[in-house]
């Protein structure tokens, strides 16, 4: 779905030529949009690469965002703490 669909938008997270992650955004055509899924394998993590594909991202489609994670993933709730909360303007 996120291939085809004009309203996702996938994106692969590299480091230097290896795959380093992916991110799935939707709503694009809505008022805020949704991070829908957002991966980074643990060898690249606290690299800065997830918070790069954020700031590239959000810049690449502004506006409003709500962000889906686990609240039992601890990793993912520590990141989006300090990067952004589930529903805010990032722009």
């Amino acid at each position: 779905m996120a291939f085809s669909e004009p309203d996702w938008a996938p994106y692969l997270l590299t480091s230097g030529d290896s795959p380093a992650g992916f991110v799935f955004v939707r709503s694009l055509a809505d008022p805020t949009r949704v991070l829908n899924s957002f991966f980074v394998v643990r060898g690249a993590r606290r690299t800065g690469i997830g918070l790069h594909a954020v700031q590239e991202i959000v810049s690449r489609h502004p506006g409003s965002w709500e962000v889906a994670f686990q609240d039992a993933n601890m990793a993912a709730v520590h990141f989006w703490r300090r990067h952004g909360d589930r529903r805010r303007r990032m722009d």
